[in-house]
């Protein structure tokens, strides 16, 4: 009897054995999975991942973070994924006409972003398209052309939880950044003035981002007589809205208002008088990287005046009368915490 125990004991080790052998642990990942109820789960897309990558033989893999909100807009399905391995960040975004083939999508590309100590199952689902490669990601194995297979049907109750949860069903992709410029506005003044402008930055989709500006012209001299002459100055807001293309240039608009002061010194008596002006303001630049947390870029605007402001000296002609056009150019640094 004893010795029939022991080999079966021998024989219930060695199958645990094996089965631990071919078994490879799980890949190092810290996954936040945010997206509607109709989507794979977490569970799903882990599930996923070890079934179509696996470390190689004696590599020790670095701990890969990863964040994904997927939500659904204009009839497809829109993931935002970003990685962090090593202290280099990445960032990309991935669409498909349903969440199983997205899910898939976004399984492989974690399954790339461990670089080359991980391989990939030759049969992984092909990627969705890509609508935007906002950085670079880490080191990664080349693309693979694998086959469809059906998506995953059950979700376990703790994704079923975490899917009820409001704030997982809606992502979002809303970022806030600031912006600070100097540069010279050449015509609004009668003499070309320093431009400072600070404002703040909502991106609300990768290629549309809103600006709300205010600006400073600090103070310039002009002339009236030999004895006499005026200082001119001025603060401006405006609301913008900027469309990205090719990654680097963005385009803006919007409406621009002013209110400019006057002060005349060397007369029979000194005065100073404040006037308002507003009108559309429009401007192109370009900025450097198309993404990170710190841009830095040259910008060429343009306003277009809707009320001239003139300012006439007492008995004397007319000092300054704002123009129809009124061009500027700035250096720009974005910021995005």
């Amino acid at each position: 009897m004893r010795r029939v125990l022991a080999v079966v004991s021998i024989a219930v080790l060695g199958s645990l054995a094996r089965l631990a052998v071919a078994q490879p642990a799980a890949l190092p990942l810290e996954l936040t999975w945010r997206a509607p109820s109709e989507c794979p789960g977490e569970s799903e897309v882990r599930g996923e991942l070890s079934r179509i990558a696996r470390a190689r033989a004696g590599r020790t893999l670095r701990p890969l973070t990863a964040v994904v909100h997927v939500h659904q807009a204009g009839g497809e399905f829109q993931a935002k994924l970003r990685t962090e391995l090593d202290g280099q960040a990445g960032e990309r975004e991935l669409r498909a006409g349903d969440c199983a083939t997205l899910a898939r999508s976004v399984t492989l590309v974690l399954a790339l972003a461990f670089g080359p100590d991980v391989e990939v199952e030759p049969a992984a689902p092909p990627a969705a398209s890509e609508a935007t490669t906002k950085a670079a990601e880490p080191p990664a194995q080349g693309a693979l052309e694998p086959t469809a297979r059906p998506a995953p049907q059950s979700v376990s109750d703790a994704d079923a939880r975490a899917q009820s949860d409001p704030v997982a069903d809606a992502p979002s992709s809303l970022r806030a950044g600031v912006l600070l410029s100097g540069g010279a506005e050449l015509t609004l003044l009668p003499v070309p003035s320093p431009l400072l402008t600070a404002g703040i930055l909502l991106e609300l989709s990768p290629a549309f981002v809103l600006q709300l500006r205010a600006s400073a012209l600090p103070a310039v001299v002009e002339p009236i007589t030999a004895s006499a002459d005026a200082r001119f100055d001025g603060l401006a807001t405006a609301a913008l809205g900027c469309g990205k293309l090719a990654g680097v240039l963005e385009l803006c608009g919007g409406p621009r208002v002013a209110a400019l002061r006057a002060r005349a010194s060397g007369l029979y008596r000194d005065d100073s008088a404040i006037a308002p002006w507003y009108g559309l303001f429009a401007a192109a630049g370009v900025a450097w990287p198309a993404t990170g947390r710190l841009r830095i870029g040259l910008e060429a605007g343009l306003s277009v005046s809707l009320y001239r402001t003139r300012f006439a000296a007492h008995g004397l002609a007319t000092v300054h009368r704002a123009p129809l056009l009124a061009p500027e150019l700035s250096v720009v640094l974005q910021l995005w915490p």
